[in-house]
């Protein structure tokens, strides 16, 4: 079976070594990969699957996503139960549904709003007696 293309989508799931191995696809078997997921997590660290690809990919497209403010969207926030959370794991993902004890949704924000919505913490806390950074 001929394999024209690999298309991966969330690729920030992906391991380092997988990112690895792609790239031993398209190079040596002369097969496209094309990789489709975000850089960064709710608390704006890089995935691990996603800082590879940005290490070795041999051309980066951005899709540009709209916040909604109207502003390019640069960051995604987790909305669980409704409101914004800046503390937990990294990967979070509502399996149940409307059964699920939380629900948890993401949201693409400016770097505006996500200042906003997080106490300019850039998913840290602020230190006790800190001003946020201006």
């Amino acid at each position: 079976m001929d394999v024209s293309c690999l298309l991966i989508d969330e690729a920030q799931f992906l391991t380092p070594a997988q990112v690895d191995d792609l790239f031993r696809i398209a190079i040596n078997y002369d097969i496209p990969v094309l990789a489709y997921g975000i850089r960064s997590d709710f608390l704006t660290a890089a995935f691990p699957g996603s800082r590879r690809l940005l290490e070795i990919a041999h051309s980066l497209e951005e899709l540009k996503t709209i916040c909604r403010c109207g502003r390019k969207a640069v960051f995604n926030g987790r909305v669980i139960d409704g409101g914004f959370v800046f503390d937990g794991d990294q990967v979070a993902i509502d399996e149940g549904g409307a059964q699920a004890e939380h629900v948890v949704t993401y949201e693409s924000l400016c770097g505006a709003c996500y200042l906003q919505e997080s106490g300019d913490q850039l998913g840290r806390p602020l230190e006790e007696g800190r001003a946020p950074r201006d």
